[in-house]
């Protein structure tokens, strides 16, 4: 994907594509006036590389929408910089985002219910965190071409944010995490569930 560019993608390692065009039907409250309202939705693909980028490719044409770096890999990616890259010794390698993002429409605020499309990036053997970002709107698109929204995403939530010291005893987050909604009342509520593995930073 790096060729004639001046950048070289990462390498993608333990990460399954999203791709997120116009929302599929769903047949609770309220979701299907979302659904008309980005019904021409540009269609992307979401996909991390182990360099620490969450990267958003345009499907018509392959090119990079944008990216984005979760903040609690910036010391391992300076740290990956700084020995030159990866070691030549396997035992050595440096993970760092290794995971795929999951991606749902999920509701908010239901009084009545304000629909957003949300991915969830969990680290793999990486890091011990997650983050969600609202996707919904990340683009304007005519008949001929498409321009970012400013900005393209919005962060929802971080776990070192949710709880304070979460991210020191919750084990590294390999599991890509199930989005679902339970109805309470009359509306649907937005819930994650994950698995972690062992915490190998401290």
């Amino acid at each position: 994907a790096g060729k004639d560019k001046d950048w070289t993608l990462g390498p993608i390692f333990r990460s399954v594509p999203a791709i997120v065009g116009p929302p599929p039907k769903y047949y609770v409250a309220n979701h299907s006036n979302y659904r008309g309202t980005h019904a021409a939705r540009e269609r992307l693909v979401y996909i991390t590389s182990n360099d620490g980028v969450l990267h958003a490719f345009r499907m018509k044409d392959g090119t990079e929408a944008f990216a984005y770096v979760p903040p609690n890999l910036w010391t391992k990616i300076h740290d990956l910089w700084q020995q030159g890259g990866q070691s030549a010794v396997p035992a050595d390698f440096k993970w760092i985002l290794a995971a795929s993002p999951r991606v749902e429409d999920m509701p908010e605020a239901c009084t009545p219910c304000d629909w957003k499309t949300q991915l969830v990036q969990t680290m793999g053997p990486g890091g011990n965190a997650f983050v969600a970002l609202d996707i919904s709107n990340p683009s304007s698109c005519t008949a001929t071409t498409c321009h970012l929204a400013n900005p393209p995403f919005k962060i929802l939530a971080h776990s070192r944010d949710l709880k304070p010291g979460i991210d020191s005893v919750m084990g590294e987050t390999w599991s890509a995490p199930a989005l679902f909604y339970h109805v309470q009342t009359s509306y649907p509520e937005a819930r994650m569930a994950m698995g972690s593995g062992y915490y190998s930073d401290g």
